[in-house]
């Protein structure tokens, strides 16, 4: 039996409504204002809310704002009432997440058709939603087996020339194959890492961030999240190129550049770009990293002179269908780049891709900047060789 909770001020509209949907076979629980009716959700969630939008002690605007900001709620169907008169109340609570309007004075059959019309809606949802974590799983489940594999065996198969050493008493390779088996447990420990973040961005959760709202016109919450991209990126770059030990292939052009965006995504963002850049190019090839702003934008771009991308992998890149062409075609690249652009996405971001096959790739990524850091020392441009960039990271904060 579906549970419909109503919230109206007036008892004798709250109990017409109550007497039709109890006629009708539903479980029916009232309460006189927005405040009432939030203590009986939190007691036992309804299917479906009504809720009239003009009432003493908590009206309800406020009290579809407290639903939709509670994760339990936040998807809760949601009919307001109102009088034909008040258009712009109505668009002010379709604005705020209510899913229709039922105008007073109403027909039984009225009433009946906005309550079908949000249980279908809803069920719609929880199909799409359904449908794409199943996607998602075959995705994973058929993708993840071969990523884990290589390390996987390096590390078994360390294991076992550690026994073995050990029993024998030559033990002089071990350090070698603990490098090999610290180095593996590192890929996996990236691995599973990235696919969980992929997850994420792919199921919607990453909505959850703060800065999600300002990838839908709220500056303020976007400008909350202020990150030096300059400084994150002297850090990131430096460290995966040492460990590749390309430290010396490195030319930054770092300007002072304050990205809307949290360090995490920042950091995961350049990890992969970096990473896949490196990966790409042969020892001895320049990777260049630059950050600029203007414009109320900050770009950050990395280049580098390796294989480059076919202009069909470009495509695909761009469409973010890298990780399907990993799983259909077996190819090594496109979840460090699809990851790249949800994350940049995620915060009104995008990407650039320019690339030659045989010459090499430029990514540009996009990002919403924030003006208030002309006050801030900016760090010199650093050459090949730069010292450690935690030192320069300190020294420039």
């Amino acid at each position: 039996m579906k549970k419909i909770l109503v919230i109206e001020d007036n008892a004798a509209i709250r109990q017409e409504i109550a007497d039709i949907l109890s006629f009708e076979g539903f479980e029916v629980r009232q309460a006189s204002n927005g405040r009432v009716g939030l203590g009986l959700v939190r007691q036992a969630p309804p299917d479906l809310v009504i809720c009239d939008l003009m009432m003493p002690e908590m009206d309800g605007y406020e009290t579809l704002r407290a639903l939709r900001q509670h994760p339990d709620s936040a998807t809760l169907p949601f009919l307001c009432l109102t009088a034909r008169a008040e258009r712009l109340a109505l668009r002010r609570a379709m604005e705020g997440g209510a899913d229709d309007y039922i105008t007073k004075p109403f027909t039984a059959a009225e009433l009946l058709a906005a309550i079908a019309a949000a249980f279908e809606k809803k069920a719609g949802a929880d199909r799409a939603r359904a449908a794409r974590t199943e996607q998602l799983r075959t995705r994973v489940t058929a993708g993840l087996p071969d990523d884990l594999r290589a390390p996987l065996l390096t590390i078994l198969h360390g294991a076992e020339a550690i026994q073995h050493a050990a029993r024998s008493e030559r033990l002089g390779a071990v350090p070698d194959v603990a490098r090999d088996i610290l180095a593996s447990g590192g890929q996996l420990f990236r691995i599973a890492e990235s696919f969980l973040l992929y997850a994420q961005l792919e199921l919607g959760d990453a909505q959850a961030e703060p800065g999600k709202a300002g990838t839908s016109g709220d500056d303020a919450a976007l400008g909350a999240y202020t990150v030096r991209a300059d400084l994150t990126a002297r850090e990131i770059v430096w460290r995966l190129a040492h460990e590749h030990g390309r430290a010396a292939d490195l030319v930054l052009d770092l300007q002072p550049s304050l990205v809307c965006i949290t360090e995490p995504h920042l950091a995961k963002l350049l990890q992969e770009l970096a990473r896949n850049a490196l990966t790409a190019s042969a020892a001895g090839t320049p990777l260049r990293v630059t950050t600029e702003d203007g414009a109320g934008r900050a770009r950050l771009r990395i280049s580098d002179e390796g294989c480059g991308m076919t202009s069909e992998q470009v495509d695909a890149a761009r469409q973010q269908r890298g990780f399907q062409q990993i799983i259909e075609q077996r190819q090594r690249l496109g979840l460090g780049l699809t990851i790249a652009h949800r994350i940049a996405a995620l915060w009104g971001g995008r990407l650039e891709i320019d690339s030659t096959p045989g010459r090499g790739t430029t990514v540009i990524v996009d990002l919403p900047a924030a003006p208030a850091h002309r006050d801030q020392a900016a760090p010199a441009a650093a050459p090949c060789g730069t010292p450690a960039p935690r030192q320069a990271f300190e020294s420039a904060s």
